[in-house]
């Protein structure tokens, strides 16, 4: 290399250690300073994505109407006139000796269910301790849900 290099021109030595410069600042560029880039680019936007997510929650919760005060009535005659009065079938209820129910019910709209279960949490103070919320066979429009409801 060394006897290539002297027979070189003055001037092609400076092209060619210019050439060389350059081509180390963008290999540092392209390896460095891009992914770097691109990180902070992530960052950021899962930073603003979680900023709206609290927004949508202290939205939400600001938005919310405080549970009243438990009633006496077991849980599962409130359940029964909860679901009624909304059009839910129940297909099972399953009064347990702790004073939770255990349900099943569908196949009904996401809408109506969400509604039942809010309802019963904020006027009775009833809430699900455990739900499997699944797509009804017979239509994809509709659910069925198996939960344990409790106070």
């Amino acid at each position: 290399m060394t006897p290539w290099w002297s027979k070189r021109s003055e001037r092609e030595r400076l092209l060619i250690s210019a050439g060389g410069a350059v081509i180390a600042v963008l290999g540092a560029a392209q390896f460095a300073v891009a992914p770097l880039v691109a990180w902070r680019r992530g960052t950021e936007a899962r930073a603003a994505a979680a900023e709206e997510r609290y927004q949508l929650v202290a939205r939400s919760a600001a938005l919310a109407t405080p549970v009243q005060a438990t009633s006496a009535e077991p849980v599962r005659n409130v359940l029964n006139a909860t679901a009624a009065a909304l059009g839910v079938e129940l297909t099972f209820v399953n009064a347990l000796a702790d004073g939770s129910v255990d349900i099943q019910a569908g196949p009904v709209a996401p809408d109506r269910l969400f509604e039942l279960l809010s309802r019963l949490e904020r006027e009775h103070g009833v809430k699900v301790t455990s739900a499997d919320v699944s797509r009804a066979s017979e239509d994809a429009d509709l659910v069925r849900v198996q939960a344990s409801l409790g106070r």
